[in-house]
């Protein structure tokens, strides 16, 4: 029974690795020579817990990530920290050309559909305005809604760690907490005063 696997013949019984995965302590071993490799082939700079991923040359990442090594932590959290960053000032605009579209759409339809003196005469297009301006309404409501609960979520993700120590928010919070303080420390005065 035996299978011919380049110059030599081999059982297939001692061919593990065609059957079943390598143990864990041999993925080790394989990872740990290919650090010992990359060392030795790049120098220190190579080695992935003396220095930060920025150092790191891209064949020498690659490498280590092709062979089951990470990359040095922070890298993938840096990353993350500048795309929600852009998130949250994306959706910040858009909450904000939103309110300030809404603005517009009711200062036109204020005559359409009000009564009276300067108001939309013909009562059959005052009555289309107004179901125009509902629909307005509600689309307006539900995309607020949406954007301010996906606000909701951004700012729950940057008060927690490992968010909470990114420099693009570390100013932020900072003024966040202080504003929350001053105004616990209002109500709290307002309470004794009051009471």
């Amino acid at each position: 029974e035996a299978q011919v696997f380049g110059p030599a013949r081999v059982p297939a019984r001692d061919l593990w690795c065609a059957v079943r995965p390598p143990p864990p302590a041999m993925k080790r071993f394989a990872i740990s020579c290919c650090v010992s490799a990359a060392v030795l082939a790049f120098g220190e700079a190579a080695a992935p817990k003396a220095t930060p991923a920025a150092a790191l040359s891209a064949d020498v990442v690659q490498a280590l990530t092709q062979a089951g090594a990470s990359v040095p932590p922070g890298s993938t959290t840096k990353e993350a920290c500048t795309k929600l960053a852009s998130l949250k000032a994306k959706f910040v605009a858009d909450l904000k050309s939103s309110q300030e579209q809404f603005e517009k759409l009711r200062k036109e339809y204020e005559t359409k559909i009000c009564e009276g003196l300067g108001c939309e005469t013909d009562e059959a297009k005052r009555i289309e305005s107004q179901a125009e301006w509902d629909l307005i309404v509600a689309d307006h409501a539900k995309k607020q809604a949406f954007l301010e609960k996906l606000l909701a979520k951004i700012e729950g993700f940057i008060e927690e760690p490992p968010f909470s120590r990114c420099p693009e928010f570390k100013d932020y919070l900072a003024s966040k907490h202080e504003l929350q303080h001053g105004k616990d420390l209002l109500d709290k005065s307002q309470a004794e005063t009051s009471a």
